[in-house]
């Protein structure tokens, strides 16, 4: 019924009428949900003690999934998100930053990282996530795969 109402104002020019003040005093939506969150993960990053944390990943882009970066680190157990890693039992593998800092905190960019079986940067390899996509790896022929369309990506058991 809405839409009739603004087509008829439209083509009758009803519109001009309208006050342009109201629209621009409406409040900003924001972000209702994340884009991407890592759940229940150890985060394992150079030059500190691994610790358990989980990971809010947003898009600048995120109809094209491009531009992600890191805006939360912590117990994020409230957050929502468009698409949820489980990483229990598992662990991210941060990378440094060009300085050597590691990229740990909001603001990180890019929300690149490993999902691994083990603290060890050279354990088995479960999921690759670049620029805040995730993908599953085949550690049998180190493949790494499409990411998957569904909403929860779980690994499998090991």
């Amino acid at each position: 019924m809405a839409l009739l109402t603004a087509l008829d104002r439209i083509a009758t020019g009803a519109y001009m009428d309208a006050d342009p003040a109201r629209y621009l005093d409406l409040p900003y939506n924001g972000r209702s949900v994340d884009d991407l969150l890592v759940m229940g993960g150890t985060l394992v990053a150079p030059g500190m003690e691994p610790y358990l944390a989980d990971l809010s990943i947003n898009y600048e882009w995120p109809l094209r999934r491009e531009g992600a970066r890191i805006e939360d680190v912590g117990d994020l157990r409230e957050y929502e998100a468009r698409d949820t890693l489980d990483a229990s039992t598992l662990y991210v593998h941060l990378r440094a930053a060009d300085e050597g800092v590691p990229y740990v905190g909001a603001g990180a960019t890019p929300a690149s990282f490993e999902v691994r079986r083990g603290a060890d940067p050279d354990s088995e390899l479960v999921w690759r996530i670049e620029g805040g996509v995730p993908f599953p790896v085949d550690e049998t022929n180190g493949a790494v795969h499409q990411p998957d369309p569904a909403h929860t990506h779980e690994p499998e058991a090991p």
